[in-house]
C-alpha cells in the first residue's frame, strides 16, 4: 500500500510544536516534511529562509495593525513554490501564528488543490479576534465585540480592532474543505465546541512524552549544587520565564516559605523579568539531563496561569515526583489526586498551604508508574498515524 505524502507546517522547528511535528515525521512509514521558518534545518526539515529586513519588516506591519497571519506574502510564497515540488496529500498545520505565514495564500493554496487538512490547536488564536492567550476572558465566544481586556498579549498590536479581525479570522479558518481538528486537552476542545470550527470532525489526541528521556533516576545533584541534603526542594521548569507561566508566585513563594525549602527554576529568562535571589535559576540544561533535576526534587510546582496541556506535568510525574498546580488549561487532565494536587487559578495562599502540608510519603511508587505509562507518546502518534489514512 503507498503512503500518502504529509507535510507538516510549524512556525519552527524546534520548541514543544516543532518537536511533536519531527515526532510524527520520524514514525510515518511514509514520505514527510516539516516546513517552517525559524529553528534548525535537517534532513525532515525544509526551512524557508527569512531575510533579515523582510523579517523586521512583517513584524512591525502585524505588530502595529495585529493582523497576524494576513501579511507575509513573499515568505507564503516561497512555501507554496516548496510545496508545490512536495506535492503533499496531507497538510497537518500546527501554529499558524507566529509572525510568518499569510493564512489567506496558504488555504486558498489548499482548497485549490483540495488537500485532506489536519490541523492541531496548540492554543486558543484561531478561536479569537486576535490574541493565542485570552487567559480568563471568554469574549471571543461572541465575536469579541466588547473592548479587549489582554491587550498587550501575544500576539501584540499597537491598533486593536478585534471585533473587525474576528470576522476575517472566522471566514477564512472556516474556509477549508476537508479538515480535521485536533486538540491536545479536552479543556481547549471544550471552547473549540462553542466556536465556528465545531462544524468541523473534532478530536482530542493528548499530548506525549518519550519515556525513555522520563523516568526516576537517583543521584548527587544536590551535593553538585551546593545543597544542603535536608533542604526540601522545589522545581519549577518554564519555557521560557514568563508572567504567564508563573513567576510573580515563583518570587513571592521564594520571599514567603521557610528556609528549609530550596526553589529551583529551570529556563531561559528571554524577558530579562525579574526573579528572586533566593530561587537558584539554571538558564538551561541539556534534555537528557532533566529527568536528573525532576528526580532530586521533592516536589513540582507549577503556577501556571496560562497553559493548554503542561507537558511539564507529565515530564515531572513520569520521574514519580508529586505535581501541585494552579487549575489551569489540561492540567487537571493530568495531574489527579494520586500523584499531586490542583489548586484553585491563582489561589496563591492555597497554593503556599499545600506545598507547606505536603508529605512525599503520601505518594505511592507504583501510582507513578501506572501514569507515567498513559503518558507514552506512542499511543499519540499511533493517533495521528490512523488520521493521515
Amino acid at each position: 500500500m503507498e503512503h500518502k505524502r504529509i507535510a507538516f507546517i510549524n512556525s519552527t522547528s524546534g520548541g514543544s510544536t516543532g518537536n511533536i511535528a519531527k515526532k510524527l515525521i520520524r514514525e510515518y512509514p511514509g514520505e514527510a516534511k516539516l516546513f517552517c521558518f525559524f529553528g534548525n534545518e535537517d534532513n525532515d526539515v525544509i526551512k524557508i529562509k527569512v531575510p533579515k529586513v523582510s523579517n523586521i519588516f512583517s513584524h512591525s506591519i502585524s505588530r502595529i495593525d495585529g493582523k497576524d497571519g494576513f501579511h507575509y506574502h513573499s515568505l507564503t510564497k516561497k512555501l507554496i513554490k516548496e510545496l508545490e515540488v512536495f506535492k503533499p496529500d496531507t497538510i497537518h498545520i500546527h501554529n499558524l501564528h507566529g509572525y510568518y505565514l499569510n493564512v489567506p495564500l496558504l488555504f486558498e493554496y489548499i482548497n485549490k488543490n483540495n488537500i485532506k487538512v489536519v490541523w492541531t490547536l496548540h492554543d486558543f488564536w484561531a478561536l479569537t479576534g486576535r490574541c493565542a492567550i485570552p487567559e480568563e476572558c471568554t469574549l471571543f465566544l461572541n465575536g469579541c465585540q466588547e473592548r479587549c481586556p489582554n491587550r498587550k498579549n501575544y500576539p501584540y498590536a499597537i491598533i486593536h480592532n478585534e471585533k473587525k479581525l474576528y470576522k476575517k479570522k472566522k471566514n477564512l479558518l472556516s474556509s477549508l474543505n476537508n479538515v480535521q481538528i485536533v486538540t491536545p486537552s479536552e479543556y481547549l476542545m471544550s471552547y473549540v465546541k462553542q466556536t465556528y470550527l465545531n462544524k468541523y470532525p473534532l478530536q482530542v489526541i493528548n499530548n506525549g512524552i518519550d519515556l525513555s528521556k522520563f523516568y526516576f533516576e537517583d543521584n548527587n545533584l544536590k551535593q553538585k549544587l551546593g545543597i544542603r541534603e535536608d533542604k526540601i526542594v522545589l522545581l519549577d521548569v518554564m519555557l521560557p520565564v514568563s508572567y504567564h507561566k508563573g513567576i510573580t508566585y515563583l518570587n513571592k513563594l521564594a520571599d514567603e516559605l521557610d528556609d528549609k525549602y530550596q526553589i529551583i527554576l529551570i529556563g531561559r529568562n528571554e524577558d530579562n523579568l525579574s526573579i528572586n535571589k533566593k530561587i537558584l535559576h539554571i538558564p538551561f540544561i541539556k534534555q537528557e539531563e532533566l529527568h536528573l533535576y525532576y528526580s532530586l526534587a521533592d516536589l513540582y510546582i507549577n503556577p501556571t496561569i496560562s497553559d493548554n496541556y503542561p507537558t511539564v506535568d507529565m515530564e515531572a510525574i513520569s520521574c514519580h515526583l508529586p505535581v501541585i498546580s494552579f487549575d489551569t488549561g489540561g492540567s487537571k487532565e493530568i495531574v489527579t489526586e494520586d500523584v499531586g494536587r490542583i489548586i484553585k487559578k491563582k489561589d496563591y495562599e492555597a497554593f503556599k498551604k499545600a506545598i507547606e502540608s505536603f508529605n512525599k510519603d503520601d505518594y505511592k511508587v507504583e501510582d507513578f508508574e501506572k501514569r507515567r505509562k498513559e503518558f507514552n507518546e506512542v499511543e499519540m502518534v499511533n493517533k495521528y498515524l490512523k488520521l493521515y489514512k
